[in-house]
């Protein structure tokens, strides 16, 4: 069987995405909600797939942190492999006071 090998899709996994201060007020007050996302990923992948599911959230596009299983992720890192029921948090900028 000839052919050419085919790159396989990436498979989706279920995350839970936590939701601090002001992500959560755009939410409704909710702490956390499930979310099926690509793996692996990249960040502009998954701040891609969490955008598109929570509207609410866009205008914290640019200002928020990511971090996966309390790790932050860089603007420039690489794929990450993310397995079923991994804590994708989502950070807002925090206000000096």
């Amino acid at each position: 069987l000839g052919g050419h090998p085919v790159a396989a899709a990436p498979a989706m996994v279920q995350v839970k995405v936590l939701l601090f201060a002001k992500a959560r007020e755009l939410m409704g007050e909710q702490t956390e909600l499930p979310l099926d996302v690509p793996s692996p990923a990249t960040r502009q992948q998954l701040l891609d797939a969490l955008l598109a599911a929570f509207p609410p959230l866009e205008c914290m596009r640019h200002s928020m942190l990511l971090a996966v299983n309390e790790e932050y992720l860089d603007e420039d890192a690489g794929a990450v492999v993310l397995q079923p029921g991994a804590v994708l948090a989502l950070i807002p900028p925090l206000s000096g006071g």
